[in-house]
């Protein structure tokens, strides 16, 4: 496979259920963190100084919102892969996704807490 391919996974949910996710690409990977990087500074007096936060969560969302390619199924209700409805899936089902997206970034989840 060359650099320019897009890694998929296909992933049964079982009962006829399935999501496709697939890899960020470099340029999708840098937005993401733009997005929820803030920077900021302060000049009064004596607690001058620069400060940086990042949001995982939007970090997160952000990221399944373009990982989540498809998905087919009942347990989908014929609804869409939309930002939106990526939004409104139970949260136990993207923490049953981090594994296999982890796996296909080639990361363990032991390595991506570093």
């Amino acid at each position: 496979m060359g650099f320019f391919s897009q890694t998929t996974k296909v992933v049964d949910l079982g009962g006829g259920n399935s999501v496709t996710l697939r890899s960020l690409t470099f340029g999708e990977r840098q937005e993401l963190q733009s997005r929820c990087m803030k920077i900021g500074a302060s000049m009064n007096g004596k607690n001058s100084g620069a400060e940086a936060a990042f949001d995982v969560a939007l970090m997160q969302r952000l990221t399944w919102q373009k990982a989540i390619s498809a998905w087919e199924g009942p347990g989908f209700e014929g609804r869409p892969v939309t930002a939106e409805n990526i939004d409104a899936l139970p949260a136990w089902l993207l923490d049953q996704l981090t594994p296999e997206y982890n796996s296909l970034e080639g990361l363990s989840a032991e390595e991506k807490k570093g």
